[in-house]
């Protein structure tokens, strides 16, 4: 049985966005899951980026290392997406 969630209950949500093209175009069909979820976070954070203004001469960077990608733990987050479908 699925839970019921209100309008006002979703604003203690944190989404990650996903473009509908990674799934739907043919070109992207070799990357892996993990890769396009990892593109997923890395957009948010250009998003942040664009927010604080982070930017030098070659335009918006994000500050984003390998060690930060690692803590995301891409395989946790792939199975939590998986699970929300199911609902």
């Amino acid at each position: 049985m699925s839970k019921q969630i209100y309008n006002y209950e979703t604003a203690q949500y944190t989404f990650y966005r996903f473009p509908k093209g990674l799934i739907t175009d043919s070109k992207y069909k070799t990357l892996s899951s993990d890769a396009k979820i990892l593109y997923s976070i890395m957009l948010d954070r250009m998003r942040l980026s664009v927010k604080n203004n982070w930017k030098d001469k070659k335009g918006i960077f994000i500050y984003f290392t390998l060690g930060c990608v690692l803590k995301q733990n891409i395989a946790q987050i792939q199975e939590m997406l998986y699970s929300k479908r199911k609902l």
